[in-house]
């Protein structure tokens, strides 16, 4: 398995773990695929967090490119 990839039994796992304690995730079947989906007003300010971290991460890497 590729580095950074889970296996399906770890997916699901999370998935019972964050439908059942924070219901943020919904999971719905198309065909043989499972297709997940992450909601809630929880989730956009996970997603903020993240977005503004890496700002200004890669803000700090371009200063030092910068200097360097």
């Amino acid at each position: 398995m590729a580095q950074g990839m889970l296996a399906p039994e770890a997916l699901e796992e999370i998935f019972r773990f964050f439908r059942l304690r924070a219901g943020l995730v919904t999971s719905e079947r198309d065909g043989v695929r499972l297709l997940y989906r992450a909601e809630g007003e929880l989730v956009d300010d996970l997603c903020l967090l993240v977005q503004t971290r890496l700002r200004k991460r890669l803000k700090a890497q371009l200063q030092h490119l910068a200097v360097s």
